[in-house]
């Protein structure tokens, strides 16, 4: 996945490799600290979620 000013590059292979299933994959771009994207993983354990946040002071990493 790849981010420049005005795209976002986003290789459905590698993620898919990454979570090691088939599962859809749903992305929230400007997740701030991550908590609906978090609820909608425990509520929704079938699909695999990933979140951007350009912050740095708001990333944070979580495997469930």
């Amino acid at each position: 996945m790849s981010i420049t000013d005005n795209e976002l590059v986003v290789d459905y292979d590698l993620l898919t490799n990454l979570f090691d299933n088939n599962n859809p994959i749903h992305m929230e771009i400007g997740m701030g600290k991550g908590d609906f994207i978090l609820n909608m993983a425990i509520k929704y354990p079938n699909i695999n979620f990933v979140g951007i946040e350009k912050y740095n002071e708001l990333r944070k990493e979580v495997n469930i």
